[in-house]
């Protein structure tokens, strides 16, 4: 599984944050920041290196989850960064 598809997959499955808060997900910022460093590793195409910079952007500036190293987003955004992930990816 390549870097991006495994970014898709930890962006896609990341769990609802609470019952109360049903249209945020919330996952750990470091494996986002892991897998976007890896696609720039990879010597990716210019349409996948700005994906990766939205989602380096996006959990930037994600509210954390409170003593974690986690974050939350609202689920339409992440929705955004997947289509935008898999577009570059073709």
């Amino acid at each position: 599984m390549t870097p991006a598809e495994q970014l898709i997959a930890l962006l896609e499955e990341a769990p609802r944050l609470s019952l109360f808060v049903r249209n945020e997900v919330r996952f750990d910022k470091f494996d986002a920041y892991e897998l976007v460093t890896a696609i720039r590793n990879d010597g990716p195409a210019p349409r996948l290196a700005e994906a990766a910079d939205a989602v380096e952007d996006a959990v930037r500036n994600a509210r954390p989850v409170p003593l974690t190293d986690q974050v939350r987003i609202p689920r339409d955004q992440v929705g955004e960064l997947v289509t935008a992930l898999r577009a570059a990816g073709e």
